[in-house]
């Protein structure tokens, strides 16, 4: 018991998650084996360990998997970087993005029109490469978009016109 206290609190004092779930793997199986040594084992403790343990090793796998090389590239890698990253994903969480929405990498002409007002937004466009001019109905510019460090682009939301006031 003594170990086992002992290496989960010099696992709670590790800053990397991976040593943290390894040490309190030992931890927990130290609680097992002492709860199921005792002159009359004691069922329920060890359970609650041994699902403890469960979870452990389930995180150490997310873990693992998370830390493996995955490649993206450039044009992705670009938009991790500059709409992901900032925020906390990680490159494994990215990547399951990408499985799951398929997205499609266009490039568009001077002068086109991405969306109109009242249009359906089915789709969601990231701006990595030149500027997009967000008209109004009367088609007068609103807002200008440069990449600097990416753009979502989407409906547009003016505080202004919407009578908002904003304190910054």
């Amino acid at each position: 018991v003594h170990f086992g206290n002992a290496v989960m609190l010099v696992g709670l004092t590790q800053t990397d998650m991976l040593n943290l779930r390894c040490m309190m793997v030992v931890a927990s199986t130290c609680g097992i084996s002492y709860n199921l040594l005792q002159p009359k084992p004691l069922i329920a403790p060890a359970i609650w360990g041994l699902a403890f343990l469960t979870t452990h090793f389930f995180m150490i796998m997310t873990l693992l998997r998370e830390r493996q090389g995955l490649e993206l590239d450039p044009e992705e890698l670009e938009v991790y970087e500059g709409a992901f990253l900032k925020h906390g994903f990680t490159r494994q969480q990215f990547v399951d993005i990408l499985t799951e929405v398929r997205p499609k990498w266009s490039t568009f002409s001077a002068g086109c029109f991405l969306k109109k007002r009242g249009d359906e937004m089915d789709d969601i466009h990231y701006l990595f490469e030149g500027k997009v001019d967000n008209l109004s109905a009367t088609d007068d510019l609103m807002h200008t978009a440069s990449p600097g460090k990416g753009w979502w682009l989407g409906e547009f939301f003016d505080p202004n016109q919407a009578g908002c006031k904003l304190d910054l």
